[in-house]
């Protein structure tokens, strides 16, 4: 078995059928990334279901302090966003890597900057992702400077 990276271990494989493991090429931060995608849907489908919840029972859960309208506007604009970026991150999770996938994946890691609860994950996560081994796994290459 050969060591490589996924995107040159899929062009060995087609080009002399040999098996090759990438298993061992990925590096940790993928690995760590990939529970990071899925805190981060575990995320959103709560913030989904909150919504949902805020939208079906906004007269009940409306008191003094926070009247029907405010509960209301904060699920239509909840529901939509969360649903948006479920659907993101589920599909940051099927790229795979080669082309464009290490700058969506980054963008995966940034949009949970904006949020407290995945700050602790998604901080490190995204000093690590400028990583060369990471980089390299992804295939990504630094365009030349004009």
């Amino acid at each position: 078995m050969i060591c490589d990276s996924r995107v040159t271990a899929a062009k060995q494989r087609l080009s002399n059928g040999m098996r090759i493991s990438a298993k061992c090429a990925v590096p940790k931060v993928v690995r760590f990334y990939r529970l990071y995608s899925y805190a981060v849907i575990l995320f959103n489908l709560t913030l989904l279901g909150i919504a949902i919840w805020f939208l079906s029972f906004h007269t009940t859960l409306a008191n003094e302090l926070v009247p029907a309208w405010l509960i209301l506007t904060v699920g239509f604009v909840t529901a939509p966003l969360s649903l948006a970026l479920l659907v993101f991150s589920l599909w940051a999770l099927r790229i795979g890597v080669g082309g464009k996938a290490w700058t969506w994946h980054l963008t995966n890691i940034s949009l949970g900057l904006g949020t407290i609860i995945l700050v602790p994950i998604a901080l490190p996560l995204f000093f690590l992702w400028f990583r060369d081994d990471v980089k390299q796994y992804y295939g990504h290459v630094r365009p030349p400077h004009l």
